[in-house]
């Protein structure tokens, strides 16, 4: 029976060179527990990925501009 090679090295996932160095663990009680400021990934997340619900709607949040403007 041959043996089964366990890899002990930890692997990186492949990420934006913005959030290089990103470690997101979930701890015991399944909080997300990050090396990153939350406030830092959500300002990549409005700048790289458009919210499907907004869409289709004008204005940059999805408002609607107000007559005279």
């Amino acid at each position: 029976m041959a043996r089964i090679k366990k890899n002990d090295s930890k692997k990186t996932a492949s990420v934006h060179k913005e959030l290089q160095g990103l470690d997101l663990t979930i701890n015991e009680f399944g909080e997300i527990v990050g090396n990153k400021n939350i406030d830092e990934i959500n300002a990549f997340l409005g700048r790289h990925v458009t919210d499907r619900k907004l869409e289709d709607r004008a204005g940059d949040f999805g408002e609607k501009p107000e007559d005279g403007q």
